[in-house]
């Protein structure tokens, strides 16, 4: 009797564990189409980086070492400031880039953007879950993937926020970790979110200094293994020295709120994560509990970054999912599988207040017709010098790299602040200025993303409209170009 009752409890057990390996299983599966859904975003090349990224790993690839070295160091191509220093800091993730377009197209690298950030996601939520639970970190990774995931570009950002994530695996888990070094000197070559490597490295050292102060050393010396030498260690903190136009990305949350900027930003979400990053720590602080320092640091790190720049939401997001899960387990101990019904509901607020991302632009590849304006100027006789906007400039790079260069690109860094200030938004807002451009550098084309809202982009496009000396040759929902009309 005693072994039939045994038995009857192995079977129950073993359908307990069943259908908790099966609740799981839906969990991860919700969590890779709640989160791939909305990073599955169609490419607008039009004002996308991709285009560049892709150039720059072609030349190269391919182009004589005279180009490669001016493309590495140099404005390159740009006809107004050609020689002006630059530090192309993401070159090799524009080698990988040429290589996944070259096998496999725009799709392709829709497809590797993709994996790349469920990998960085998936990644910390391993770290919360062992300092939690699964159902705690699930929670908290569906909670937050509106921010998770709330820069859906095909960017080279996408190696910083999957490496950072590798890194804290090594450091918390205490395995491979003189892989780290390689790992480093690869980093710095993809990205200049490298420094993000190295506060994670600075965190663990001060929770354990004697374990990883070695690591860290040998790490910073390979780090120098790159085509600027030190100076690409100084540049994170360089980058914005002479950096002449605003652009959305790296505005502080109050400064878009002040102008009304808010639209699918998740401002109330971000401030929401971060008041109960800042109670939890209170609370915890108030029990006389320490949280790891290293996860700590660059959860704190990350939240001021991100306020002060919204570009920096994805990567406090995943710290914020990592201390957040660790400091609601010691809360909450006893949360279980029934916080999967409250996720579940939680969603469907979540999707009410923050509203949906744009549903007809989900997809992987090119955005419809986004290559007509491509089209368009390389089956036609195009005259230079061209005048462009900022935001089309990396589309141009990507359609007329080597026959043209362009007036200006979408990289703040490789022009002056005076360039900006006093020539390209000038020529814009004053008719004036304009016309002592136009008599520098002759223009023949004009080709402009429409979509520019800034006033002066907007007064210049009525103005031309207007000219009786241009004549709009062609339009599509994302450019016009102009014609001289001789």
């Amino acid at each position: 009797m005693a072994e039939h009752i045994h038995g009857k409890d192995e079977v129950r057990s073993s359908i307990l564990r069943l259908g908790s390996m099966r609740l799981k299983a839906l969990t991860i599966i919700f969590i890779i189409l709640w989160c791939g859904i909305f990073l599955s975003q169609k490419i607008d090349l039009v004002t996308a980086d991709i285009g560049r990224h892709i150039t720059n790993g072609k030349i190269l690839v391919e182009a004589p070492l005279a180009a490669k070295l001016a493309l590495l160091h140099t404005n390159f191509y740009s006809y107004t400031m050609p020689d002006a220093p630059f530090v192309n800091h993401h070159w090799a993730s524009g080698v990988i880039f040429y290589f996944i377009h070259k096998l496999f197209g725009f799709t392709g690298l829709s497809v590797f953007y993709v994996l790349g950030s469920l990998g960085a996601i998936f990644l910390f939520w391993n770290v919360a879950r062992k300092l939690s639970s699964f159902y705690i970190a699930s929670f908290f990774t569906i909670v937050l993937a509106p921010i998770l995931v709330s820069r859906a570009e095909v960017r080279p950002e996408v190696f910083s926020l999957l490496l950072s994530g590798v890194f804290l695996n090594i450091l918390f888990f205490r395995k491979y970790i003189w892989a780290l070094p390689i790992l480093m000197m690869l980093w710095v070559n993809l990205h200049i979110g490298f420094i993000f490597g190295f506060m994670i490295l600075g965190s663990f050292c001060l929770e354990d200094f004697k374990k990883f102060y070695k690591i860290t050393i040998v790490s910073a010396i390979l780090a120098l293994i790159n085509p600027f030498g030190y100076k690409i260690l100084l540049y994170p903190f360089l980058i914005f020295k002479d950096y002449g136009y605003r652009i959305v990305e790296n505005q502080s949350v109050r400064f878009l709120e002040n102008i009304g900027f808010t639209a699918g930003e998740h401002f109330l979400l971000f401030k929401i994560i971060a008041g109960a990053t800042l109670i939890s720590l209170g609370l915890l602080l108030y029990k006389c509990t320490k949280p790891p320092i290293s996860i700590l640091l660059p959860t704190l790190a990350t939240l001021s970054m991100a306020y002060l720049g919204i570009r920096h939401f994805p990567i406090f997001g995943l710290f914020a999912l990592v201390f957040l899960s660790y400091a609601y387990q010691l809360f909450f101990s006893k949360i279980g599988r029934d916080i999967v019904l409250g996720s579940s509901i939680l969603i469907i607020v979540l999707l009410v207040s923050f509203g949906l991302k744009d549903i007809r632009n989900v997809g992987w590849g090119l955005a419809p017709d986004v290559l007509n304006a491509r089209v368009f100027i390389t089956s036609r006789d195009i005259k230079s010098p061209i005048f462009n906007n900022y935001d089309v400039g990396s589309y141009l790079i990507y359609s007329l790299y080597p026959s043209e260069k362009v007036f200006v690109d979408n990289r703040p860094e490789a022009y002056t602040k005076k360039f900006f200030e006093e020539i390209y938004v000038p020529a814009q807002e004053d008719e004036s200025a304009w016309r002592k451009l136009d008599e520098q550098y002759e223009f023949n084309t004009i080709i402009f993303s429409h979509r520019d809202y800034t006033p002066w982009g907007q007064k210049f496009l009525a103005e031309r409209a207007e000219d009786k000396d241009w004549k709009a040759v062609f339009m599509d929902n994302y450019i016009v170009i102009f014609s001289k009309n001789k």
